[in-house]
């Protein structure tokens, strides 16, 4: 890592769960519930040309057809053949259409972690293409990643040795440790001893005066030492939903850092028994810059 001008420290505190419902219709904790999540952004970010090309790649399967399966999230293994042959034809082919690819990659990913009966795996996937899923946007790259990475924690697939570690993540470290510094910088937290410390006391609402600067405090130390995890998901579980809802630029800032935890340290999991009946704060959508032309609304 690279050398700081100071060093948090982070103390633990109790948590009060904030939560809301998440749609998933899987098990397995927050973190696969997250890393569905961002996979199905993927694929709900799809064009309607892109949705299109999908659909054309097989005679007689429809692009309304297409367009519907994406948006119910359902597994691949309920849809027609016609649907599952053009979802695995569009997943081959980043160099006719790279944008069908990332999709249709999504979307058997998702598929794999959901439960789907699928009996074609993507072991391939990653041997075969992981040059251009690496050059895809931040936030499609990195949910692409977390997706491969899951499946083989979870025992689904084998890649290999897998190099995964350095595309993970949407920003880098350096990034997301400079937009904390700049946030410290600005406050008059006490330091000494060349520590920057914050007190034992909770951090309160997210609109009291002087949250800022102690989240970013936590979220700063945790970064530093990876093994606190337990202040990392006491934080998300307690102001979560407060900071995802937040219209305040640095509130995005502590979202966005917060998924740095999450994309890097897989000790991070809130809500390590969540499931489809319980409520959780998933980290929200990321601005896209891939789609413009949205087929959801």
């Amino acid at each position: 890592m690279v050398n700081r001008p100071f060093t948090v420290s982070i103390l633990p505190y109790c948590a009060r769960t904030t939560r809301f419902m998440c749609s998933s219709s899987v098990t397995g904790g927050f973190r696969q519930l997250q890393v569905i999540h961002d996979l199905s952004l993927v694929v709900q970010g799809a064009s309607a040309s892109t949705v299109a090309r999908i659909a054309d790649a097989i005679p007689g399967v429809s692009a309304d057809a297409i367009a519907t399966f994406f948006k119910s999230n359902a597994v691949l293994d309920a849809q027609s053949p016609d649907i599952a042959d053009a979802i695995r034809l569009g997943a081959a082919r980043p160099d006719e259409d790279f944008d069908a690819f990332v999709v249709c990659a999504a979307v058997l990913i998702r598929d794999r972690l959901s439960g789907g009966a699928s009996e074609d795996g993507f072991y391939w996937m990653w041997e075969s293409y992981h040059d251009q899923i690496t050059t895809a946007d931040p936030q499609i790259r990195a949910a692409l990643v977390q997706g491969l990475r899951l499946a083989q924690i979870n025992g689904l697939e084998e890649f290999g040795p897998p190099p995964f570690e350095e595309f993970r993540a949407t920003r880098s470290a350096n990034s997301v440790m400079d937009a904390l510094e700049d946030m410290l910088s600005q406050t008059v937290l006490p330091r000494t001893g060349g520590k920057m410390s914050r007190a034992a006391d909770p951090l309160g609402a997210v609109d009291a005066v002087g949250f800022m600067p102690a989240a970013a405090a936590v979220i700063y130390g945790v970064l530093q030492e990876p093994a606190r995890t337990d202040v990392a998901n006491a934080l998300w579980l307690r102001h979560g939903q407060d900071l995802t809802v937040s219209e305040a630029s640095w509130a995005s800032t502590l979202v966005q850092a917060m998924r740095h935890v999450f994309e890097t340290n897989d000790n991070f999991d809130p809500w390590p028994d969540a499931d489809a009946n319980g409520d959780v704060t998933l980290f929200p959508a990321q601005r896209d810059p891939r789609a413009t032309e949205k087929v959801f609304a």
